[in-house]
């Protein structure tokens, strides 16, 4: 997985890039993910203005894992969308 080993070199770039997009983002992590850690998932929502964040009782394939059971989250209040 090439672009997973990019990842750390490419992160400034991305950081500096997700302040402008105004688009309403919802981000979904499992917490149990082996491969993904949470901590991703949180610098995303940090960064990115009108995210919203959903940590499942999941691990790395969440749609599959809580995909019929009723999703636990730990959400992120919204932000504020403006004019």
């Amino acid at each position: 997985m090439p672009y997973i080993r990019a990842y750390p070199a490419e992160l400034p770039v991305l950081g500096g890039l997700l302040p402008g997009i105004k688009t309403p983002v919802q981000i979904i992590a499992g917490r149990k993910d082996p491969v993904v850690p949470t901590a991703n998932a949180e610098y995303l929502h940090e960064r990115l203005p009108h995210s919203r964040l959903d940590v499942l009782d999941a691990g790395h394939f969440v749609w599959e894992e809580a995909g019929r059971r009723p999703w636990r989250t730990r959400s992120a209040k919204p932000r504020p969308t403006g004019p």
